[in-house]
């Protein structure tokens, strides 16, 4: 369901790149960046880029890693 009390924002490639690339600066979370720029997470993960390759599993257990 849409909030009709806020307009539909529409965001560049250079602004969605902008902001995703602050994820981690400093220990911000995707929750906090998305939060700070009135987006939400889910949204805020369809931007970033896909990751592929070796740069994905190293990703993958490095989170496994840090969760377990």
């Amino acid at each position: 369901m849409l909030d009709e009390s806020r307009p539909r924002r529409s965001w560049t490639r250079v602004e969605k790149a902008a902001i995703t690339a602050q994820v981690g600066v400093d220990g911000a979370t995707l929750f906090d960046v998305a939060q700070s720029h009135g987006v939400g997470r889910y949204l805020l993960t369809r931007w970033m880029p896909p990751v592929s390759g070796m740069l994905s599993a190293v990703l993958f257990f490095s989170i496994l890693r840090w969760a377990g």
